[in-house]
C-alpha cells in the first residue's frame, strides 16, 4: 500500500519488519525480495 502512495521510505520500513518476522517462510522471502526491489525502484 506504501508503494502505491508513493511512500518509500514507509514501504521500507514495513519490509524490513516482513522480512524479520517472516524469514522462516521461504515464500514470504520472496515476495519481500521483490518489494525490496520495487522499493529500490521508487526511490530512484
Amino acid at each position: 500500500a506504501w508503494l502505491m502512495k508513493g511512500s518509500a521510505a514507509q514501504a521500507n520500513e514495513f519490509n524490513q519488519l516482513a522480512e524479520i518476522h517472516l524469514k522462516e517462510d521461504s515464500q514470504w522471502m520472496i515476495r519481500v525480495a521483490k518489494q525490496a526491489d520495487r522499493i529500490a525502484e521508487l526511490e530512484k
